[in-house]
């Protein structure tokens, strides 16, 4: 707590630090899971922002190991439900233990080493869900737990996997399977996943690519993203509703499809993001025709 304080003292993004009582009075939160204080490095925040949380934490603790370059294949949580414990007027005293405990079991073992009435009870809790409680768990232990989050089962079912993981049997299955099916470790397919996510959202994004191309030409070639977007705002002179469509989750549309068509072209070596800006780099389409053309 004490940490997460410091950061939010220095303007850093980490999850709130308030709590709720019984009267509905706000008062300091007094205790956390180790799943909640990792969502604070891996929750849907910018990249830059991740890492200036990275970056905080292995100066703080002395970490050898380089902060990501690229957060590929790491799931998050919903920056709005990263916390794993509702408000102190309807948590059971039990209930970050109990999250503590699967945690400390984890770390130092695989599935097996868990037992099945620890791991279901975790998933009665409130806020805690089988995606929530895995994805945790491949955040501490990345080689012996499989995110069970919906980029992941999506794939799995793609590459014919039946299993659907809801409680401790059926997640195991579910991992023996995935790894059985794909032969791969489970970084390797939390990866692969999430690349499989991106090409499902092709067809979305993009259509933005050529005109945020253009627009960093417009713009000299590079400027922030949200002056990028605006460009390509001003440039297609699309109607408000483009703009103030949400999705299911309440993201802003068009702002999260410009957003992954950014990541896709920075992925293909066309654009490079130098301290939170875009920069166009003519590398593969030099001399080429203009990608907007080529994509549209």
């Amino acid at each position: 707590m004490t940490l997460l304080g410091e950061m939010e003292h220095q303007g850093l993004k980490v999850i709130s630090l308030q709590d709720e009582a019984a009267d509905g009075e706000n008062i300091p939160l007094a205790e956390i899971d180790p799943f909640t204080f990792l969502a604070s490095f891996n929750r849907g925040v910018t990249d830059d922002n991740r890492r200036k949380n990275w970056n905080f934490l292995k100066a703080r603790w002395g970490l050898e190991a380089a902060v990501p370059d690229d957060f590929s294949g790491i799931p998050v949580l919903h920056p709005i439900n990263c916390r794993l414990f509702p408000y102190a007027a309807t948590r059971g005293k039990d209930h970050v233990p109990c999250l503590w405990q699967v945690a400390s079991l984890a770390a130092d073992g695989d599935i097996k080493g868990v037992s099945e009435e620890l791991f279901d009870g975790c998933l009665k809790l409130k806020c805690v869900g089988i995606g929530s409680l895995t994805i945790g768990l491949f955040w501490i232990n990345p080689e012996n737990f499989l995110p069970a989050d919906s980029k992941t089962r999506a794939y799995g079912k793609a590459k014919g996997i039946t299993t659907e993981p809801e409680d401790y049997q059926s997640y195991r299955q579910w991992m023996t399977e995935m790894t059985g099916r794909l032969a791969e470790g489970h970084p390797q397919i939390s990866y692969a996943a999430d690349l499989f996510a991106v090409k499902r959202k092709s067809l979305n994004f993009k259509k933005w690519m050529g005109p945020l191309l253009d627009a960093l030409r417009t713009l000299g070639g590079s400027g922030a993203p949200r002056d990028v977007a605006d460009k390509i705002r001003q440039e297609l002179k699309f109607p408000e509703s483009v703009v103030t469509g949400t999705t299911k989750s309440g993201q802003l549309r068009f702002q999260n499809q410009v957003a992954w068509a950014r990541k896709y072209l920075v992925w293909e070596g066309f654009v490079s993001c130098i301290k939170g800006s875009w920069q166009h780099e003519f590398l593969a389409i030099s001399g080429a025709r203009p990608l907007s053309r080529r994509t549209a």
